[in-house]
């Protein structure tokens, strides 16, 4: 659909933005375009070394990249005659930039389409709750497109229920290794999710009790086997892995959970003779990794591709006849309001790449709650979004409310409460003069300690946009106050993890 717009654009002498959540998909972004829109095509940075970032930074403003594809910050590329913004997948969390001026790309592109007098395409198979409120409420127009370009329709998704298996527990329920085994007869590809790195989750020893635990984030670290490392994935620490207790030197440590490492090397043992290849946050590390194990399983040098849910996202492999998922659970219990949500994405973005070619797809989903609500309507989303928006309502989360996340964090864990409640009151006050805002908190963040920082947050809640934007212009002195030696005070306006 877009496509033809953007060849539109084109026509009219304009330029077209791309925006895709991650810059390992401008590949395959780039092989959909029509041949007229490859020749001008310019991909935007990140993934680029500074050099090359500058060169097309010039090239977008000389006019010369009629099509631009890129990541969240090439939202700020020089476009002089824009005619066009398309933004892939919009539901992708990462659009949000969180890490410095946290900003929502998505949200930024609806603003430049209003300032540019141009229209902005939010395109995805699983709209985020807001955009398709905004849809049903008519401030976006909803289009949608009913039948797949691919031969064959999505598949529907399989259940398995774990709690049929005994006590056995093998990676994979029978049903899911058979449909593999017959698949790969076939001489037919497979994708496994897993969402989860590393090679073992914890590491304990079975003498003394002492695990590998990050000093700087008091979380269990995780094992990664091929380096030989135990790795805290917040901070970044790793430490040598001997296989020896690091307390009392015995050599019995029990390695428990799993992650990608680990289950590629179970399912290499299930099929010996299947090439395989992994695709995480690890193996996709070295500049140019992505697309080398991409196009290893697109040329069928790799017949099974496992990995996190980067092998979920707008892949396009005919040869894809089955989908896994080892474990649906994690991704639902995650302590966050989103997390149905974004379970329900990650699901139907994985079963939208099986049987995209002449084959017909299967896809299974393996877990230990059938019932729960999220898979109940994996083939229903409109059915999804009315329980899910039910339940938002009742807890007042949005899209029926606006947040903003207030986040202090510090060394010192009695300065950062006394900080904390402090603020709290002074928010409290704030809120009073401006309702119907509320404060939530302060209370310990799901994750009370990173990179030697204790953390605590608040939250500013409030049905009207515009009381909270006062409240928070009121607050700024306090916030700002707040912030001293030792202490440091971030706000987030429309957080998309409360984390």
């Amino acid at each position: 659909m877009f496509l033809g717009a953007a060849q539109a654009a084109l026509d009219r002498g304009g330029q077209t933005l791309v925006l895709v959540p991650e810059i390992g998909p401008t590949p395959a972004a780039r092989r959909a375009l029509p041949r007229p829109l490859r020749r001008p095509h310019r991909r935007a940075p990140p993934g680029l070394t500074g050099g090359e970032r500058l060169a097309q930074w010039r090239r977008i403003r000389a006019g010369e990249a009629a099509v631009a594809i890129g990541a969240r910050s090439a939202l700020f590329a020089p476009f002089d005659a824009l005619q066009l913004v398309v933004v892939d997948e919009e539901h992708d969390d990462s659009y949000k930039q969180d890490d410095g001026v946290p900003y929502s790309a998505r949200d930024l592109a609806v603003v430049l389409g209003s300032r540019r007098q141009c229209p902005v395409v939010l395109a995805s198979a699983t709209p985020s709750l807001e955009s398709w409120t905004h849809a049903r409420n008519g401030r976006y127009r909803l289009l949608r497109l009913p039948t797949r370009a691919t031969p064959r329709p999505v598949p529907i998704c399989e259940i398995v229920d774990l709690t049929q298996l005994g006590d056995d527990r093998p990676l994979l329920a029978p049903v899911v290794e058979q449909a593999l085994r017959d698949t790969f007869a076939r001489g037919g590809q497979a994708i496994v999710l897993y969402n989860r790195r590393g090679y073992a989750t914890m590491v304990q020893c079975t003498s003394c009790g002492a695990t590998y635990e990050c000093p700087n984030c008091a979380i269990s670290m995780t094992l990664h086997r091929r380096i030989a490392k135990v790795c805290c994935h917040y901070c970044g620490l790793k430490l040598p892995y001997t296989g020896d207790c690091p307390v009392c030197k015995s050599p019995g440590l029990d390695e428990a959970g799993k992650g990608t490492e680990r289950v590629e090397d179970q399912l290499q043992a299930l099929f010996p003779d299947v090439p395989i290849g992994r695709m995480d946050a690890d193996t996709t590390a070295a500049r140019g990794a992505h697309e080398r194990i991409l196009s290893a399983f697109r040329d069928g040098r790799t017949q099974m591709l496992v990995g996190t849910q980067i092998v979920a996202k707008g892949h396009d492999f005919p040869g894809v006849q089955t989908a896994v998922v080892v474990s649906a659970d994690r991704s639902f219990r995650m302590p966050d309001f989103r997390a149905a949500e974004r379970t329900a994405a990650l699901l139907v973005q994985l079963a939208g790449r099986a049987g995209r070619g002449e084959q017909p797809g299967r896809v299974f989903i393996q877990t230990w709650k059938p019932d729960h609500y999220v898979l109940r309507h994996l083939d229903d989303l409109d059915a999804f979004y009315e329980v899910e928006l039910r339940l938002r309502s009742t807890m007042r989360y949005p899209p029926f409310t606006r947040l903003v996340l207030i986040r202090v964090d510090g060394i010192d864990r009695k300065q950062v409460v006394a900080a904390a409640e402090a603020l709290g009151r002074g928010l409290r006050d704030v809120a009073r003069r401006h309702r119907p805002v509320s404060v939530l908190g302060p209370a310990p963040a799901a994750l009370p300690r990173l990179v030697g920082r204790w953390r605590f947050q608040l939250i500013l809640r409030s049905e009207a946009y515009r009381p909270l934007r006062a409240a928070l212009d009121e607050a700024r002195p306090l916030l700002e106050g707040a912030a001293r030696k030792g202490i440091r005070v971030g706000w987030d306006v429309d957080p998309r993890h409360i984390m």
